[in-house]
């Protein structure tokens, strides 16, 4: 029988789509907080969005362990650790619109969110360099190899130009700075997994739903990109709306994508299973 993407068979759950919808206005509605609206507003606002896309992981994950399609049961697995991330991502997004609320210690929220969101990535992490070691395995030794240590180095090469260009772009760390480096390290590597990982199923199967999680992973990049030339600015200027619209759009979009699988082109069902 044929088989279609997991996100086909989801927008075929009613529930889903209802839970979809209704993210996009909570979105929606913390957008609009965040811009016109205080700290406590902007707080409450952000933690429902948030909780919305851990909702839909939730039923997500319910639905690939609930269907009789073996593929999707397998890969429920996987899925399992990107729904714990879609849980860090929503701790880590309390925590970091704490900050605003009590700006005496601004420094220990935005640490505290720093690692909520960095145990996050891990877990995303996890999911992509087990996919990129999927995609390699029918590969000769010496080629795999290369392969599987390449998001190493280039998250290496990553994070030291991140550190070096800190000055360039206004930015400073203070005493956050192993942190960040730890972080941006976690993020590049979820990045060139995925990339390598998706480049190299590409290659060997042509099918485009290989490439798939590119993007949720580029838009997750981009949002902590913006985000964090705001965290760490010197002048501790606030955000514009521009960058507001970018983070939000860019973040928010990822983590949907997230929590309906599209980052796990593994895993596949039954049109008719779900």
């Amino acid at each position: 029988m044929s088989t279609s993407p997991v996100l086909m068979c989801l927008l075929a759950n009613p529930v889903v789509v209802a839970l979809t919808v209704c993210y996009g206005v909570a979105v929606a509605v913390f957008h609009v907080c965040a811009i016109r609206f205080g700290a406590k507003a902007t707080l409450i606002s952000k933690s429902i969005a948030s909780l919305f896309f851990v909702i839909i992981g939730s039923v997500v994950l319910f639905t690939l362990l609930a269907t009789k399609d073996n593929a999707a049961v397998m890969g429920s697995g996987m899925y399992l650790l990107i729904f714990l991330g879609l849980m860090h991502g929503c701790i880590g997004d309390v925590l970091l619109a704490c900050r605003k609320i009590f700006p005496e210690k601004r420094t220990k929220w935005i640490a505290s969110g720093m690692v909520a969101f960095a145990l996050g990535h891990i877990y995303y992490a996890i999911a992509a360099f087990e996919y990129l070691n999927s995609t390699v395995n029918t590969l000769e030794t010496p080629l795999k190899m290369m392969l599987l240590i390449a998001p190493f180095v280039l998250s290496a090469a990553i994070d030291f130009g991140n550190i070096k260009l800190a000055t360039r772009l206004n930015l400073a760390y203070g005493k956050l700075r192993i942190g960040v480096i730890i972080y941006s390290f976690i993020i590049a590597f979820l990045l060139f997994s995925t990339l390598v990982g998706s480049l190299t199923a590409f290659a060997s199967t042509n099918d485009t739903i290989t490439l798939l999680p590119i993007l949720p992973i580029t838009l997750f990049t981009i949002s902590d990109f913006v985000l964090s030339t705001n965290y760490f600015d010197k002048e501790r200027r606030p955000m514009t709306p521009k960058q507001i619209i970018v983070i939000h759009v860019t973040y928010y979009m990822a983590q949907l994508m997230f929590a309906l699988a599209l980052s796990s082109p593994r895993l596949t069902c039954m049109a008719s299973s779900l």
